[in-house]
């Protein structure tokens, strides 16, 4: 009876075909139990090999609990990440709302521009007409002026008219 064994750390099969899932060549040995020199070596190839095991199942459990965490990390920042987003959706739609509103906004100013603008027509419009008042006002004035000049000349006249005849 022959005992098969690999050097191959993650595979220690009784058969030789399976020992290849590293890629690396792996070397098979094989005994008749019963042969000392050669049971010896396999025994101390045996507990290499096991030492050598133990270290990298050890390695793999440190590397399992680092991926783990790393997992965790990893769904924590994607949470963060969805957060983020969800918050940016918020500002945009905020965004938006503002943009509306500043549309509006520049809408009313832009009537309240062209109403402005109306009402300096109309004020120029009116003063254009205060001046023709005014003019119009001196002129009077003037005439009001010189009427009464008249007046008062013609009732000097008839005064000294009358003054004479009393004489």
């Amino acid at each position: 009876m022959r005992v098969w064994f690999s050097t191959c750390v993650e595979d220690s099969t009784d058969i030789p075909e399976h020992g290849k899932k590293t890629g690396k060549p792996c070397k098979f040995f094989h005994f008749i139990p019963g042969d000392k020199v050669i049971e010896g070596r396999a025994r101390d190839l045996l507990l290499r090999l096991t030492d050598k095991q133990l270290r990298f199942q050890s390695e793999n459990e440190r590397l399992k609990k680092e991926n783990a965490d790393l997992i965790k990390e990893n769904a924590d920042l994607m949470k963060e990440r969805a957060d983020l987003i969800k918050g940016n959706d918020d500002l945009m739609k905020e965004n938006a709302g503002l943009l509306v509103e500043n549309g509006n906004l520049l809408h009313e100013n832009g009537v309240l521009i062209a109403e402005s603008e109306s009402l300096v027509k109309k004020i120029k419009h009116l003063e254009k007409k205060v001046k023709r008042s005014e003019k119009i006002c001196r002129r009077s004035q003037k005439v009001c002026i010189c009427v009464f000049c008249m007046l008062s000349a013609v009732s000097a006249i008839g005064l000294f008219i009358g003054l004479q005849r009393l004489h």
